[in-house]
């Protein structure tokens, strides 16, 4: 359901394995398989950001969003918080909601840049004991 925070949201993906039919093949096997962050952008249409295994994303707060999944209907992400977790959503509509008026103040004039969305790939990598990075 769409809504907003009154914090950013940020989300580790940690896994998004799902069931895939290849085609040419006669059996189903087992692929990666995005989740969706979907955003409202100035307009109010929807912009679909793809997030896989690894990626980061943040939402600003205020921000009207949805999190999608796909056929596979499976992802594990983590959601990460700067100080006091606070994870009460707010239902659509809530234009006169603190946090989205200060989203619209912020990112809502075409001076300003318009609306944020960070999203970044990254590599996990396991530290051993020697200092070395393993995969």
């Amino acid at each position: 359901m769409e809504h907003i925070h009154t914090d950013e949201e940020i989300r580790f993906i940690l896994d998004g394995q799902g069931k895939s039919a290849v085609p040419n093949r006669a059996s189903i096997i087992s692929v990666c398989v995005p989740c969706y962050f979907d955003v409202r952008d100035l307009d109010d249409r929807w912009i679909r950001i793809e997030c896989n295994k690894g990626d980061l994303i943040i939402l600003p707060e205020g921000i009207y969003h949805r999190f999608t999944l796909t056929e596979s209907n499976y992802a594990q992400a983590m959601r990460l918080f700067v100080g006091e977790p606070i994870w009460t959503p707010y239902n659509r509509p809530q234009e006169e909601h603190a946090s989205r008026l200060k989203y619209l103040k912020q990112f809502g004039n075409p001076n300003t840049g318009g609306y944020v969305v960070h999203v970044l790939s990254c590599q996990l990598y396991t530290i051993a004991l020697t200092g070395q990075a393993i995969m």
